[in-house]
């Protein structure tokens, strides 16, 4: 009897680079980046608000989309130990705060 399909526990490969594809038993599974996110259920230290910056003070209280900015936590450090933006501590309408 013969069959049209290949014997399952011995697959061929279609061609020479399919096999080698095959033979190396090469696996890859995608890891989660770490989330840069700082979420909190209870809001952490801001900076006194008369060391806030006067531009970051008027923007207290605007809101965009469902977050609300309420503090300030300071400016941020990148990987060269340059400062590179300020930190706005926000509400979210769900009630957790976020940076």
């Amino acid at each position: 009897m013969a069959r049209d399909y290949p014997d399952s526990s011995a697959p061929e490969p279609i061609d020479r680079v399919a096999g080698r594809v095959i033979s190396t038993g090469t696996y890859h599974e995608f890891k989660k980046k770490e989330n840069c996110r700082e979420v909190w259920d209870t809001p952490p230290e801001t900076v006194p608000l008369f060391l806030v910056p006067q531009p970051v003070r008027e923007l207290f209280g605007t809101r965009k989309g469902s977050l609300l900015v309420v503090g300030y936590l300071g400016r941020s450090d990148n990987w060269a130990g340059k400062k590179k933006g300020q930190r706005l501590l926000v509400r979210c309408d769900c009630g957790r705060y976020e940076v």
